[in-house]
């Protein structure tokens, strides 16, 4: 009961907030033309205590415009459908982003958006509710109306039984025409103009182009350039960010296209920057020939475009994987070109080059050349990053390691950044420092590394993790190698050690049989006897003296090791002969004292043990 108190309590107190925002509005003596006003309520922010708040303000508000003939509203449901659509998650309480108010009236075909906020506070003596809304020009984005009110605890008292004089929603009506009097000229301008939705397509295309979401502006653009004359003088900006967002979508077809078609349209100040951007297109799109046809035609010419031309021809030759015509461009480029603002980029080019080709040391010069003539250059750090690529695949792993730390923090790109963490991990490990090699591993994205990387990079981190004893890590990062690699002899025995390690000794044994069965390899004589041992020790003795006597007939690190292992087997079985056989070889042919003097041992007590056994008969 005293809930329902409450709850009515505060829904005459909001009528009474709605209302006195509603007076306090502006209102002007002008009467709306004819005409209806298209409106939609956005569901008011609550940051009161009563969970029901915002939603009753919002529907008093829908309520109270409804019953004007002059206004129509849209149904909160499709409200609620448009906002979801824009993926708006706010800017602040009773806000909404301008890209969400061109949406809703490209989608409703709304005028105005009307937001609120309902607040409750305590200001050290009472409790206070509030209420603020917000009107906008659904064209503009302009907040045209805005009223902030609020009221006591103590009115919230006596409205439970207010006096007759008070009529909330006599009030509200009143109250509600003064603000449709305030939102002057709204009605006038419901009406469309021819240009209205180019003119609305376009605003939308300019604001998802200035944020990135090309996606969500070819459509627009493709909409508004459609609509324009060929010969129209204002298109040119607009057929450059259709081509520039198709570039940007990296769907080179139809950015040809538009170069294309449009290319005799744009004043001959841009035609060098078309003819650029065509050629490019084709590049991209492998068409490596005619992309040289192309950005041939602006070699000799004295602008930026020239430059960059010359830098796209290097790139079509490196894409053929013709690294000497791309190098032979680049260097015509740095001799003939010393005054060029990309002169820069083209050492860079030379660096990235000699790395494709396989000579770290040219690349290393060229770096170096770039950090000696451009030290505060705005690409230092991909001049950093190629320098300690190139230090690392020539084994130098500090120097690697200081010039891939030093361009991190500064490469923008995603994919170089994870890569550089990636040769970290590497040098780090080189170096011994385990730890750290682990950390950078660790922030590693597989995904974003190329084939090579992404399909061997498992390896090392369980490499990584093997060495500082983090065996069910290792482990785990060992075996998603395998599902890719299932022959990787190296692996395979990590993985068996690791298991071994883990107590897990059947498993251990299955890695070291295929190891075994993949034949040679710097692994085989150690999986032979690390299988061998297993067997041994788990009383497989027959299965074990095969691999011995593998080990004993070939010169291998184990050979000795296995021939006293085969001595030992026939000793315990009494088959005396055998145990002497294979001690005596060992004592033939072993040089290390440790090996003699285990075989001599051996044959005394054989010895003994013979004189012994013909003593009793």
């Amino acid at each position: 009961m005293a809930g329902g108190v409450r709850s009515e309590c505060f829904r005459r107190l909001l009528f009474f907030v709605v209302a006195t925002l509603l007076v306090s509005a502006v209102a002007s003596t002008q009467s709306v033309p004819g005409g209806k006003i298209r409106a939609a309520v956005v569901a008011f922010d609550n940051l009161s205590a009563d969970r029901n708040a915002a939603r009753l303000a919002t529907d008093l508000v829908v309520d109270a415009l409804e019953r004007r003939a002059s206004w129509l509203v849209a149904s909160l449901g499709d409200v609620h459908k448009a906002v979801a659509a824009a993926a708006y998650t706010g800017n602040g309480p009773g806000e909404v982003d301008l890209q969400t108010i061109y949406d809703l009236r490209a989608t409703l075909g709304i005028d105005v958006v009307v937001t609120g906020t309902v607040i409750d506070f305590e200001d050290g003596v009472e409790k206070h509710v509030s209420l603020t809304l917000r009107a906008i020009d659904a064209r503009t984005g302009e907040v045209v109306w805005q009223r902030y009110g609020s009221k006591s605890s103590a009115y919230r008292v006596a409205l439970i039984t207010p006096p007759k004089s008070v009529d909330a929603y006599s009030l509200l009506d009143r109250l509600c025409r003064r603000l449709i009097r305030s939102f002057v000229g709204f009605r006038s301008r419901a009406v469309a103009t021819s240009g209205e939705a180019e003119d609305l397509r376009l605003r939308l295309a300019e604001l998802y182009y200035r944020r990135g979401r090309y996606t969500e502006a070819i459509s627009h653009i493709e909409y508004v350039v459609s609509r324009l004359p060929i010969d129209d003088p204002q298109a040119e900006s607009r057929r450059h960010m259709l081509g520039d967002t198709y570039e940007r979508l990296g769907e080179w077809d139809q950015a040809y296209a538009v170069w294309e078609r449009y290319e005799a349209f744009f004043p001959t100040a841009r035609r060098s920057e078309i003819t650029f951007r065509k050629g490019r297109a084709l590049r991209m799109l492998g068409r490596h020939d005619e992309a040289v046809e192309a950005l041939s035609l602006l070699d000799g010419l004295d602008d930026e475009w020239s430059d960059r031309a010359l830098l796209e021809i290097a790139a079509v030759y490196r894409d053929s994987a013709d690294y000497d015509r791309a190098l032979d461009v680049l260097n015509e480029f740095v001799e003939r070109r010393r005054d060029s603002e990309l002169l820069d980029r083209a050492y860079l080019e030379i660096g990235m080059m000699h790395l494709s080709r396989g000579d770290p040391a040219a690349a290393l010069g060229a770096a170096g050349t770039y950090i000696e003539l451009f030290p505060a250059g705005e690409r230092i750090a991909t001049a950093r990053y190629i320098y300690g690529r190139s230090m690392q695949e020539l084994s130098n792993w500090p120097e690697a390691i200081r010039f891939l730390l030093k361009a991190l923090p500064f490469v923008d790109d995603p994919v170089t950044a994870n890569e550089i963490r990636y040769r970290l991990a590497l040098c780090y490990q080189k170096t011994g420092d385990l730890e750290r090699a682990a950390e950078y591993a660790e922030s590693v994205k597989t995904e974003l590394l190329t084939a090579e990387p992404a399909r061997t990079f498992p390896a090392i981190v369980g490499r990584i993790y093997f060495g500082l004893g983090n065996h069910e890590s290792a482990l785990k990062s060992f075996t998603s190698y395998l599902q890719i690699t299932p022959n990787d002899a190296e692996v395979l025995y990590a993985t068996g050690e690791i298991l071994l390690e883990l107590g897990r000794t059947e498993e251990a044994l299955s890695r070291f049989l295929s190891v075994v069965e993949l034949g040679a390899g710097a692994r085989f004589y150690d999986a032979i006897w690390q299988a061998a041992t297993i067997l041994h020790d788990e009383g497989r003795v027959d299965e074990a003296v095969t691999l011995y006597a593998v080990l004993g007939e070939t010169e291998n690190p184990y050979e000795f090791e296995a021939l006293l292992s085969l001595a030992a087997v026939y000793f315990d079985s009494d088959r005396l002969d055998l145990a002497e056989q294979y001690l005596r070889k060992v004592s033939d042919e072993a040089s290390e004292e440790r090996y003699l003097i285990r075989a001599r041992n051996w044959l005394n007590t054989i010895r003994y043990k013979r004189s012994k056994s013909e003593g009793t008969r």
